[in-house]
């Protein structure tokens, strides 16, 4: 099994956007007067994140909450304390508008206690729900392709075009591992047209479109792209200057376990073939420098060792080679040339990664 770490892409956007005013009217049979309603607006997913808390105090089973969201509607945990424990747990999407809840009965399970006990008339919790079933139905189940798997979600966004949680929902597809980028631009199309022209359709588009650029640019068969890097010892590095020389470039980090597990067999690659000119680069996506140079010397890591020294989510270079997962692997051969694309070529345990080396590199 190949195991990644992996990064959750950001781009900075300047984008206004609106204030929805939202009720929410909630009824909680059976609760104990004086029991504390905790409310938190989140939004995980955008380049905007934030999180909004609120409370109130239940009085004869009841309680309201009242605020300003950015969006017509927004994710939002719900919960209510007795005594200081917690009898009620409750993700939910809460609408601008009116919002009326009623909680019928407290279960254990947060997804039957989600869908089963509670009522709101909402087509964003409706879609919600349908993406939070098909999950239910996909955990655990090894036989179902990724590709399958979000196919699946982006139906129910399809079957709302006018919803704005429709939106939403696509946007934190858009941030999942092993996403399909061309079923995700299908469906925004298919989303109405003042969805896609507001803030967050705007800022969802860019990057689709920015990470479709750099997905394209980095697939086999294209020129590698250029870059210039710090070694350890502080000096620059292009790697232009390996023109006429193959040579992996490896994105990875210190804190990352999958890439110390796949370190090894890159070392063993690397020392099989450098004989016949073959190099490494190797990125270190973090900013500690001081771990990084001890790592070096204790892996005994003598190839072409860089950082930007800056942490994963900044770092340019990888972006620049969509390395959303690590650790990534490129082979690129003496003329500039991209052969070989981890991620493209879908390479379990890396074993396509030494087979394209031995292949290119054999007498």
């Amino acid at each position: 099994m190949k195991y990644k770490v992996t990064l959750l892409l950001l781009l900075a956007f300047k984008l206004t956007y609106s204030q929805f005013s939202y009720s929410l009217k909630v009824l909680v049979p059976g609760a104990v007067n004086g029991s504390t309603a905790y409310f938190k607006i989140w939004d995980f997913y955008s380049n905007h994140k934030f999180k909004k808390l609120d409370s109130a105090v239940v009085v004869n089973s009841e309680f309201s909450i009242n605020g300003v969201l950015n969006k017509p509607c927004e994710r939002a945990v719900l919960s209510v304390k007795e005594n200081g424990i917690e009898k009620i747990y409750l993700q939910l999407i809460v609408d601008s508008g009116i919002n009326k809840i009623i909680i019928t009965k407290v279960d254990s399970d947060y997804y039957e206690n989600k869908l089963r006990n509670t009522t709101f008339n909402s087509i964003s919790n409706l879609i919600d729900n349908k993406i939070d079933s098909l999950n239910r139905k996909f955990e655990g189940n090894k036989n179902l392709t990724s590709a399958y798997k979000q196919e699946s979600k982006l139906e129910v966004i399809k079957q709302f075009p006018n919803s704005f949680y429709s939106l939403i929902a696509l946007r934190i597809l858009s941030n999942q591992v092993d996403r399909e980028q061309a079923s995700l631009i299908k469906t925004f199309q298919v989303l109405d047209e003042s969805l896609r022209r507001s803030a967050l359709g705007l800022e969802t588009d860019s990057i689709l479109l920015s990470e479709t650029t750099a997905i394209n640019q980095v697939k086999a068969g294209n020129k590698v792209p250029q870059f210039f890097v710090k070694t350890a010892n502080g000096k620059i590095f292009a790697n232009g200057s390996l023109t006429g020389k193959p040579y992996i470039i490896a994105f990875s980090a210190t804190w990352c376990i999958p890439c110390q597990i796949y370190q090894k067999k890159l070392l063993s690659i690397y020392h099989r073939y450098k004989s016949k000119n073959l190099k490494v680069v190797y990125f270190n996506l973090d900013d500690d420098v001081v771990k990084w140079r001890k790592h070096i010397i204790e892996k005994k890591l003598d190839w072409i060792n860089v950082s930007e020294r800056t942490k994963f989510k900044d770092s340019k270079i990888a972006k620049q080679f969509y390395a959303i997962s690590i650790p990534l692997y490129i082979i690129v051969d003496k003329t500039g040339t991209i052969i070989y694309n981890g991620d493209e070529s879908q390479d379990t345990d890396y074993n396509y990664l030494e087979q394209t080396v031995n292949n290119y590199l054999k007498d």
